[in-house]
C-alpha cells in the first residue's frame, strides 16, 4: 500500500505553514470604522475594491500615513460615475487571470471589497438594465419578476464565492439593517442585504466581526451581542474588544489570530 501522504495532491497537516487567508466581514452602520478598520493594517498591501461613496472618503484620509512596504491600491466603482456591476466583475475576473491575488497572498495582502449592501445595488441596476424592468415595481407587469429577482441572487452568491475563492486574505464590509420586532419591540439588527442573503451571507465566511463606534473608539464585537446574532469568531473567546480610534486595530487582530486569540 502507497503512503497515504506520497500524492503531490496531500499534505500532512503540521507541515502546512499558518497563512493570514481568513475571509471576514466586517458588519456596521455607517461611519462605524469598517473602512477605517481595514486601513489600519500594515503587515502587507491592500487593494480596495470601492463600491462605497464614504468609504472613498475615509479612504483618502488613511492614504497619507501609509508605510511604503504596505501601499493601498483601488479600483472604483461608484454609481455616481455610472459605473455598473459588468465593469466590477470584469475587473476581478482579469485580476484573477493576471495573477494579481496570488501576487497579494504572497505579500500577505488584503483584499477589501467595501461595500457588499453598495455592491447589491450595483447588482439590482445591471438587472434592471438587462430586463427593461424595474425592482420598484414589484405587482406591476414592468416590475421584477421571480426571474429577475432570483438572476439577481445568482450574481450576488456568485460573487461571494469567487471571494472565498481568492488566495490569501479578503475582508467584506457590510451595513447593518435594523427592524423593530412587532412583538416585543426589541431592535433586531441584519445585514443590509436584500432576501436570504440578509440571513445567510455571514456563513460563508471565516469570521463575522460587527463594528461599533464608541466615542474615539471603535468595539469590535466577534459574539452575538443581543441586537446583532450573526457575528460569530473561530478565534476569539472576549464577546469584544475596543482599540482607540488611530491604532493599528487590524494589525492587532492578525497578530491574536496567530497567537490563539490573545491580544
Amino acid at each position: 500500500m502507497k503512503n497515504p501522504t506520497s500524492s503531490s495532491s496531500k499534505s500532512l497537516l503540521s507541515s502546512l505553514a499558518p497563512s493570514f487567508d481568513l475571509k471576514f466581514m466586517l458588519v456596521g452602520s455607517p461611519g462605524a470604522g469598517k473602512t477605517h478598520l481595514c486601513g489600519t493594517y500594515t503587515s502587507g498591501p491592500i487593494h480596495f475594491y470601492m463600491v462605497d461613496p464614504g468609504g472613498e472618503k475615509t479612504l483618502r484620509k488613511l492614504l497619507p500615513d501609509r508605510p511604503d512596504s504596505s501601499p493601498i491600491s483601488v479600483d472604483t466603482f461608484l454609481r455616481r460615475d455610472n459605473q455598473d456591476y459588468q465593469s466590477l466583475w470584469n475587473q476581478l475576473q482579469k485580476d484573477a487571470k493576471s495573477g494579481f491575488f496570488e501576487e497579494m497572498k504572497e505579500k500577505s495582502g488584503l483584499i477589501v471589497f467595501d461595500s457588499m449592501t453598495s455592491i447589491m445595488s450595483l447588482i439590482t441596476d445591471y438587472v434592471e438594465k438587462l430586463s427593461g424592468k424595474s425592482p420598484m415595481k414589484p405587482g406591476d407587469r414592468s416590475g421584477f419578476s421571480q426571474r429577475e429577482w432570483g438572476q439577481r441572487s445568482s450574481f450576488a452568491t456568485e460573487l461571494i464565492r469567487v471571494i472565498n475563492d481568492i488566495p490569501g486574505a479578503a475582508a467584506v464590509c457590510t451595513h447593518l439593517k435594523r427592524t423593530q420586532d412587532n412583538l416585543s419591540g426589541n431592535i433586531i439588527e441584519s445585514l443590509n442585504l436584500p432576501g436570504q442573503l440578509s440571513d445567510s451571507a455571514g456563513n460563508w465566511f471565516d469570521e463575522v466581526y460587527k463594528i461599533k463606534a464608541i466615542s474615539k473608539k471603535i468595539r469590535l464585537i466577534f459574539h452575538s451581542d443581543g441586537s446583532f446574532d450573526q457575528a460569530k469568531t473561530r478565534t476569539f473567546e472576549d464577546s469584544y474588544k475596543d482599540f482607540q480610534r488611530g491604532e493599528m486595530a487590524l494589525d492587532q487582530i492578525v497578530s491574536a489570530y496567530f497567537n490563539g486569540g490573545k491580544f
